[in-house]
């Protein structure tokens, strides 16, 4: 990522920088839907209402997650919210035609 001369950084596109987070809310969740799934071959004893627990959360904590960084940037109403760089020094030169 770039930075600015206060020596902040500076996105070039939403979500820049956040790979590492963006992967374990996909990994966690998965590895946790596949343990369910498992459990859910036990409906004799009690963790199969473990299996059933974990898949719940599986599914609802991520959402909560991403739910509540996506709230933070309503655009409200009927506006229509585009991915563009932050300045014009970031963004791709390209020639206009007509």
């Amino acid at each position: 990522m770039a930075t600015d001369n206060h020596g902040r950084t500076i996105r070039r596109y939403s979500g820049e920088g956040q790979g590492v987070a963006n992967f374990v809310l996909w990994l966690v969740p998965v590895v946790a839907i596949l343990a369910s799934f498992w459990l859910f071959t036990m409906p004799e004893n009690w963790w199969f209402v473990v299996g059933i627990l974990i898949y719940g959360a599986a599914l609802m904590i991520p959402t909560l997650i991403v739910a509540g960084k996506t709230a933070k940037h309503s655009t409200g109403g009927r506006e229509l919210t585009l991915d563009v760089p932050h300045s014009t020094e970031s963004a791709p030169r390209q020639e206009v035609r007509a």
